[in-house]
């Protein structure tokens, strides 16, 4: 006498629940009771965005923070300091162990380095313009008391005459279709904008044109 239909399904419908009742225990079986973790290596800094040198010492922006490296025998540069700064750090300048860096946030700091490895924090400043914070710095240039600085989208002139009190005497806003400003140069009271090569007249820093 053949099963029945209904008798066959039943069948199968209780070997299924079997299978399935049985994989969990089985997947715990295989499963380890602990895992071995072994430390491989750390880095902490990515690719250089900009360097500056200053005697025997060479300072790099890297990634959120600066290095500064011993170069006084050049083909053996050692790691004299590292600063943690919280900011991606782009560009540098130096003028008169004054250490100027600008920051993909928007901001500008100054360091005092007449100690190479001191780095004793004098400004730290978030660049804005009518309340409304300036796009990530790409170039920082110092001249005397002032620090010109190419941002994603113009040019931003900053008094330091007293470094408690730093502003932003002005700023030039490139056409809208430009692509981001990379790079800067002072002559004279003419600033080169670079990406296309734009010249700026700031000899009245509060309106340049």
């Amino acid at each position: 006498m053949r099963p029945t239909r209904n008798v066959l399904l039943f069948v199968a419908v209780q070997v299924i629940c079997l299978c399935l009742s049985s994989a969990p225990a089985a997947a715990q079986a295989a499963k380890p009771s602990h895992f071995e973790l072994e430390y491989v290596g750390s880095t902490m800094w990515g690719g250089i965005y900009d360097m500056v040198g200053h005697g025997d010492y060479l300072y790099c922006a890297i990634g959120n923070g600066i290095q500064v490296l011993d170069v006084s025998d050049p083909a053996n540069p050692v790691l004299a300091k590292q600063v943690y700064l919280n900011r991606v750090a782009k560009c540098l300048d130096i003028r008169d162990s004054l250490l100027y860096v600008g920051f993909q946030e928007g901001y500008l700091q100054v360091f005092d380095v007449h100690d190479p490895v001191g780095l004793e924090s004098l400004v730290d400043f978030a660049v804005a313009w009518d309340d409304v914070s300036l796009p990530g710095v790409s170039t920082v240039v110092a001249a005397q008391d002032r620090v010109y600085l190419a941002t994603n989208n113009g040019l931003c002139i900053v008094d330091l005459s007293d470094m408690n009190s730093p502003r932003v005497l002005g700023t030039f806003v490139a056409h809208p279709l430009y692509p981001a400003i990379h790079g800067l140069a002072v002559v004279g009271n003419t600033v080169y904008l670079g990406g296309p090569l734009t010249s700026v007249d700031v000899s009245d820093p509060v309106h340049p044109s």
